[in-house]
């Protein structure tokens, strides 16, 4: 999880934020809302989800068939890694 907050990190730190969908990190209040539901009677029904805040970078990575495709191709063109 990503929030925005004044201390300083790594030089990159723009770079994580430009993975995301909004092109930013989270505000407090954004996650705590999250939280803040997922813990009120209004989400009584749900049962074993995943909630992602993640401000969309997940939506950004590739999906489990791509990576699988990729390591696909990728075993046809170089071969298995020797040990």
């Amino acid at each position: 999880m990503m929030i925005n907050h004044p201390m300083k990190g790594s030089p990159d730190i723009a770079n994580y934020a430009s993975l995301t969908a909004f092109g930013r990190f989270a505000y407090c209040d954004e996650v705590a809302n999250a939280v803040l539901f997922v813990a009120s009677d209004e989400a009584s029904y749900m049962t074993g989800s995943i909630v992602m805040v993640d401000g969309g970078a997940s939506a950004m990575q590739p999906s489990h068939t791509q990576l699988t495709e990729g390591r696909e191709h990728y075993l046809r063109t170089y071969g298995a890694p020797s040990a």
